[in-house]
């Protein structure tokens, strides 16, 4: 796909999932506001109290169930995928030394854009891409325009780095990788 029309596919996929500021962040009020009333009639409040006053999860029990980390799961993601390290921080654009560091400490935070350039890389489809990013701590929100391009850019599996710092750019959005 040559970039003008993913730029033109990037562009209409924006007008039917961004939620700006224009629209006061609701796509389709009537759907909302159905979706708040049920929940409303839902509720209970007796089993709420009753919820919190037992005692169902104990904080011990809350480490236990914690997931993999970032640095484990994206691991995990080159492992399965079978690529090299330094293929995948040569494909997703980021410097050596920030791979190096997110291999050595297993509690690595990174930038969301680092997790959209590792996405980009590694070749992620939408679940492994999630996946990725809720291991960061982040997901793809409909009110941000990179989420909103990158959500498109995957599904339609755009996976080099400058195609899409080029479409990210055109849409004045900032860039993946060193770039950023």
């Amino acid at each position: 796909m040559n970039i003008q029309v993913l730029k033109i596919v990037v562009q209409k996929y924006l007008d039917i999932n961004f939620i700006d500021e224009k629209s006061n962040g609701c796509k389709n009020n009537r759907y909302i506001l159905d979706k708040i009333i049920s929940r409303k009639n839902d509720y209970d409040e007796d089993k709420d109290i009753a919820f919190c006053q037992s005692e169902v999860i104990l904080e011990p029990d809350l480490l236990n169930c914690m997931e993999d980390t970032f640095s484990k799961t994206l691991f995990k993601l080159i492992k399965r995928k079978g690529i090299l390290e330094t293929d995948c921080y040569k494909n997703s654009n980021l410097d050596r030394r920030l791979f190096s560091k997110i291999r050595s400490n297993d509690d690595y935070q990174p930038r969301k854009n680092t997790v959209f350039a590792l996405i980009i890389g590694l070749k992620l489809n939408m679940y492994e891409a999630k996946m990725l990013l809720e291991s960061a701590g982040y997901s793809i929100s409909h009110s941000i325009k990179t989420d909103v391009i990158m959500e498109c850019l995957i599904k339609h599996k755009v996976y080099d780095i400058i195609t899409v710092n080029e479409i990210l750019y055109s849409f004045n959005c900032p860039l993946l990788g060193q770039t950023c």
